[in-house]
C-alpha cells in the first residue's frame, strides 16, 4: 500500500480487507482513560480475550509491527470524539464531514477494525457549506 503513488487528484488509498476475529471484544475490554487512548502491545497482551478476540489481537499486533517498521505509530483506541457544541450550524468536529489533508503521501493511516469506517470522496463531488445559500444567509 505504501508503494502506490498518488496520481492526479488522488490523495488517499483504501484497502478493504476481510479480518478474522472479534475486534469489538477488544474495544469493549480495553480501558480507555478519556476519549482516545494509545494501547501498547503489553497492554493488549494483558487483556483476557476469547479465541476470536485473540485472533483480532494477533491481527492488531501484526499491523502495529508493520506500521512501526514503516515509522508510523501508535495504535489508538478511540472511544468517541468530542462533539462540537459551540457552533451547531457549522460544526468543526469529526462527526461532521470534514477535510483531512496530508502534504506527504501515505503519512497518515486510518485503520478501522470495529465500527463505522471513514468515508472518502472526491473533492469535486463535495459541497462547501459556506457556498450553500441557506447557510450563508
Amino acid at each position: 500500500m505504501v508503494t502506490i503513488p498518488f496520481q492526479g487528484a488522488k490523495n488517499a488509498l483504501c484497502w478493504n480487507r476481510s479480518l478474522k476475529g472479534d475486534f469489538s471484544e477488544i474495544a469493549k475490554k480495553v480501558v480507555c482513560n478519556g476519549n482516545i487512548a494509545s494501547i501498547s502491545p503489553k497492554e493488549l497482551f494483558a487483556v483476557q480475550l476469547s479465541e476470536e478476540g485473540n485472533l483480532a489481537s494477533e491481527m492488531l499486533l501484526c499491523n502495529l509491527k508493520l506500521l512501526e517498521d514503516y515509522g508510523a505509530a501508535p495504535l489508538n483506541v478511540i472511544e468517541n470524539y468530542e462533539r462540537d457544541e459551540d457552533v451547531p450550524l457549522l460544526p468543526t468536529d469529526v462527526y461532521s464531514f470534514h477535510v483531512d489533508r496530508s502534504p506527504v503521501p501515505t503519512a497518515t493511516f486510518l485503520c478501522t477494525y470495529f465500527g463505522a469506517a471513514s468515508d472518502f470522496f472526491a473533492k469535486r463531488t463535495s459541497n462547501t457549506k459556506r457556498l450553500v445559500p441557506e447557510i450563508r444567509a
